[in-house]
């Protein structure tokens, strides 16, 4: 919303500036003779131009003034009052974040205030989407970012996960290992290790009367930090 108006007081400022650089270079133009002729009585004689200058300079103060009023909140907005629920989500991505995972963002409006407090390594996929069918350039971009990182750490929009084509997409091909909510932002890990490095292991275990657990297929080792995804 703020942009948009920076904008529009942009787009007028440079409008009204140039209809009075116009009007003053007319009014300094060479007279006509027809126009010399006339009675000074019904012509009276026009301003000098610096001051009409300066009169330009005054109402053009305004739109300015307005710009410069909104290009100030615009980047408070942006820069300083990130919302809490950012603040703290990105706080505990910084604490366990990898420099060999990866991250997908999917809201655009947080992109400024989340570069200026991630302090990780791990690549960046900033996405816009919505629900199934996402476009091809974006499944692409998701299944290169699964075939090269075994974690990846989600930071959807407003979108519930039911509604999220790229949620539903690294649920389907991945382990969910974290799930976390700060002040309504969700921050979640998927898992996707390699079907080489799962060992499946017999195990006949019973939960109550209704479940049985009759093997487990999970990594023979595990590095320390790292999820331990189980199927």
């Amino acid at each position: 919303m703020l942009l948009t108006i920076l904008i529009l007081n942009l787009a007028v400022t440079t409008f009204y500036l140039i209809t009075q650089i116009r009007i003053l270079l007319s009014s300094t133009s060479p007279q006509s003779p027809i126009f010399n002729l006339q009675s000074p009585v019904s012509n009276p004689p026009s301003l000098s131009p610096n001051y009409q200058l300066s009169i330009i300079n005054y109402q053009l103060s305004i739109p300015i003034l307005t710009s410069f009023l909104a290009l100030t909140f615009l980047l408070i907005h942006t820069h300083a009052l990130p919302p809490n629920s950012l603040k703290q989500s990105v706080a505990a991505l910084n604490q366990a974040i990898r420099p060999t995972d990866a991250i997908i963002t999917n809201d655009p409006e947080i992109a400024m205030p989340f570069a200026e407090r991630y302090k990780g390594n791990a690549p960046v996929l900033g996405l816009n989407n919505g629900g199934f069918p996402l476009p091809e350039a974006v499944m692409r971009r998701l299944e290169e970012t699964i075939a090269n990182h075994n974690q990846i750490w989600w930071l959807p929009n407003w979108l519930p996960p039911e509604e999220s084509g790229v949620e539903q997409m690294l649920a389907t091909q991945g382990f969910k290992t974290r799930s976390e909510t700060f002040d309504g932002q969700r921050l979640l890990l998927f898992v996707f290790p390699s079907p080489d490095s799962m060992v499946t292991t017999p195990t006949g275990a019973t939960f109550g009367d209704l479940i049985t657990l009759d093997e487990a297929a999970y990594p023979p080792q595990t590095p320390a930090n790292h999820s331990l995804p189980v199927e």
